[in-house]
């Protein structure tokens, strides 16, 4: 019985390694571009969103690797603007005036369909090939 369960177990490893190699790489959701520097992220990288459409805005979390070069990018250009592209399309080009170190993204004054067009693409309910 101990034998047929780390067979079963290793079989079962074998096809979930064999999955993430054929799965394709997702493609990047959006990206904060300086003069200097790109950083794109995708769907994975956010782990939360939020659309409040009585003020029209929209707020996303980044973790991980995708918070921390969020921190850096916002580091390195603070007094300069940084554009926030979704689907290769700027959104916004703001001045960054202190480090995002929360992850925490806010986006305010946008139509509430393009609100909700994006937080559809951060979530990956949406690709932007349509």
């Amino acid at each position: 019985m101990i034998k047929l369960a780390a067979i079963l177990v290793a079989l079962l490893t074998a096809m979930t390694a064999a999955r993430a190699q054929v799965a394709p790489a997702a493609e990047p959701a959006a990206s904060f571009t300086s003069e200097r520097e790109e950083f794109r992220f995708r769907v994975d990288d956010v782990a939360a969103i939020e659309v409040e459409k009585e003020t029209g805005s929209l707020t996303f979390r980044l973790e991980g690797a995708a918070r921390a070069a969020l921190e850096a990018i916002t580091v390195e250009n603070i007094g300069r603007h940084v554009g926030f592209f979704v689907c290769e399309q700027v959104i916004i080009r703001p001045i960054i005036r202190d480090a995002i170190r929360s992850g925490v993204v806010r986006l305010e004054g946008l139509p509430a369909a393009r609100i909700q067009e994006i937080a559809d693409i951060l979530s990956g309910r949406r690709s932007c090939s349509g």
